[in-house]
């Protein structure tokens, strides 16, 4: 067997690791991302029959949904100092534990309070899936691979929000939800064995490194806060309710002492050592990292609500509809990997490539009406998919590319958590977005209903005309065309009001578009500085 020696780069350890183990590794955590990716979307193609199933109300749907993605923050960070501490094989090993528990627990209860527990286990486990990987692929192949390397990786990532919902549909149409988490505690436990072939000394362990709980619990209460006010704020008219107030107060407070107290902390011992983001590269792949997982998360949340909710398709459908995207994900991630392994074309090409297709794309959508069905939607999907494969293999590659030891280990953790709150900010403000949307615009067609418009009375008598040739009575007639006017006002505020979702999606990129190539030419500019300074 043909074995390469790979030099770790903390510059301490060396290890040795066969082609086909590395291999096997990248299978394993390529399967636990999509793992995470499949339990993750279950919540937004599933959700009516789940919550029916245990008979939660919309504000217990809520905290589920706060609950799982604060304990996915959490342990983006808390897993990079863990890993410091036990190792990375030790980690990742956990985590699969504690996610595969959580995904039993999610298939096999009927209390909601487990339930609650275990999508807090899968969000905390699934953590490590992403900081703890991607680390190790840099780690364990050579840079001139990467582009094909993270592009596999991505298509956990990218291509699972588009695929992996078909398939959810499909089983809770056709089965039944449970058997998503069942599917996955056995993929998963399949997995633990691949898992295990993972060098523990990747990163050169400090056993005498203690968490910082105090900076977690600061981060965890700031989090949790803000995300409560940002999904719920709307239902409670934002500052005019006390709760949303106390809240928006005490996330403030908490983020504040967190800085505070993670400033003070030696470098060893901060929960997040922002000094790696004086890394032009990985500053610039942070931000856009940020972006794209708001425009990944909102529109992988709001489409399916739009098949949903208005075209009125069952779940199996609202899950192919982000399915044909997977095909132009795989074509993007393809070219993006060819791009970045060939070093003749800049990644930073490849970038705005995909930034121009998500923005096409979703102003493309925007245009959708009553009339429009999946014909309609998959094509501006497509380009939507391509956009993001294209997106994502460079910008993890310009992050990623120049850190080393350590310092790529906290790089993993912060682009990851950057993504995953583009995502929560994403999935807390569209929807708000939206229904503000749908009110302001049934305020605007309600003005319309009078006594005075001809149209609107001539459609009522001729809908209870047509009522009464039924059998229905005169005044049962006009209170069922009453109600079809009303039903029509509904629909159309709704349709004008994902219009604007979809458009202002694409407005988040448009705008941050200046915004991400002044950033790249002012730290291209810094950093040739410093090379000359460095030079003198």
């Amino acid at each position: 067997m043909k074995t390469f020696d790979n030099t770790i780069q903390n510059g301490s350890t060396i290890t040795s690791i066969s082609s086909k183990k590395k291999w096997l590794i990248l299978c394993g955590v390529t399967i636990c991302a999509a793992l995470d990716i499949l339990v993750a979307t279950s919540s937004s193609v599933a959700i009516d029959e789940i919550a029916g199933f245990l008979q939660a109300t919309s504000d217990e749907i809520a905290w589920m949904n706060i609950a799982y993605f604060m304990a996915k923050l959490l342990f983006l960070i808390l897993s990079v100092q863990l890993t410091k501490i036990y190792g990375a094989r030790s980690v990742i090993q956990y985590s699969s534990l504690v996610f595969i528990t959580g995904a039993f627990l999610c298939g096999t209860t009927t209390s909601l309070h487990l339930f609650l527990i275990g999508r807090i286990l899968l969000g905390a486990g699934g953590a490590a899936f992403y900081t703890i990987a991607q680390m190790i692929l840099f780690t364990i192949f050579p840079i001139k691979k990467q582009g094909m390397i993270q592009a596999i990786f991505s298509l956990a990532i990218v291509l699972g929000p588009n695929v992996i919902p078909a398939f959810n549909g499909w089983i809770t149409y056709h089965h039944s939800w449970q058997l998503l988490f069942l599917t996955t505690v056995i993929i998963g436990t399949l997995t633990i064995p691949l898992l295990n072939l993972i060098p523990n000394t990747i990163v050169q362990q400090n056993t005498a490194l203690k968490i910082n709980w105090l900076s977690i619990i600061w981060l965890g209460i700031g989090l949790c806060a803000f995300q409560y006010v940002f999904e719920e704020g709307s239902r409670y008219d934002w500052f005019e309710e006390r709760k949303i107030v106390v809240l928006t107060i005490v996330g403030v407070i908490a983020i504040v002492l967190f800085f505070i107290k993670n400033k003070q902390d030696n470098k060893e011992s901060k929960l997040i050592d922002f000094s790696v983001l004086q890394n032009p590269s990985f500053a610039f792949a942070f931000l856009i990292s940020f972006i794209s997982g708001f425009a990944l998360f909102g529109s992988g949340t709001i489409v399916p609500v739009f098949v949903q909710n208005i075209l009125r398709l069952d779940s199996a459908s609202v899950g192919y509809t982000l399915f044909p995207s997977g095909i132009a994900v795989t074509i993007g991630l393809i070219f993006s990997a060819i791009i970045v392994d060939s070093k003749k074309i800049k990644p930073f090409v490849s970038v705005i490539l995909g930034v121009i297709c998500v923005i096409t794309s979703m102003i493309w959508v925007s245009d959708v009406t009553i009339g429009s069905g999946l014909p309609d939607i998959n094509p501006p999907m497509m380009l939507r998919g391509l956009g993001l494969g294209l997106l994502f293999v460079p910008i993890t590659f310009i992050a990623f590319n120049e850190l080393k030891g350590n310092q790529l280990l906290t790089g993993t953790g912060l682009f990851n958590f950057g993504r995953q709150c583009g995502g929560a900010f994403a999935i807390a403000f569209l929807p708000t977005y939206l229904a503000h949307q749908v009110a302001f615009h049934k305020n605007i067609l309600s003005e319309n209903l009078t006594p005075y418009n001809g149209f609107l009375t001539e459609r009522i008598q001729g809908t209870t005309q047509a009522l009464m040739a039924r059998g229905y009575n005169p005044i049962e007639a006009e209170k069922a065309a009453l109600g079809t006017i009303d039903i029509t006002l509904n629909v159309q505020s709704a349709i004008l009001a994902f219009q604007n979702t979809f458009f202002a999606i694409a407005m988040v990129f448009l705008c941050a578009a200046p915004v991400i190539i002044t950033t790249k030419i002012y730290l291209a500019k810094k950093s040739k500085k410093l090379i000359k300074e460095a030079m003198v």
